[in-house]
């Protein structure tokens, strides 16, 4: 099944991958353990807490 852009959720109006054939898609995505997505539908808002890159 060819990809289509219609299921890409981002902000771009394209996608190196559209029309790409692909040999599966994620079902499920986790955001720092909380379940956020399920078969292309948002489930629970992600938590957007900032990363901390300091090495201390």
């Amino acid at each position: 099944m060819p990809f289509p852009l219609s299921w890409l959720r981002s902000q771009t109006a394209f996608s190196r991958f559209e029309g790409a054939e692909l040999a599966g898609w994620p079902i499920a995505t986790f955001v720092r353990g909380r379940f956020v997505y399920a078969e292309h539908d948002k489930v629970n808002e992600p938590c957007t807490a900032p990363i901390d890159y300091t090495l201390g």
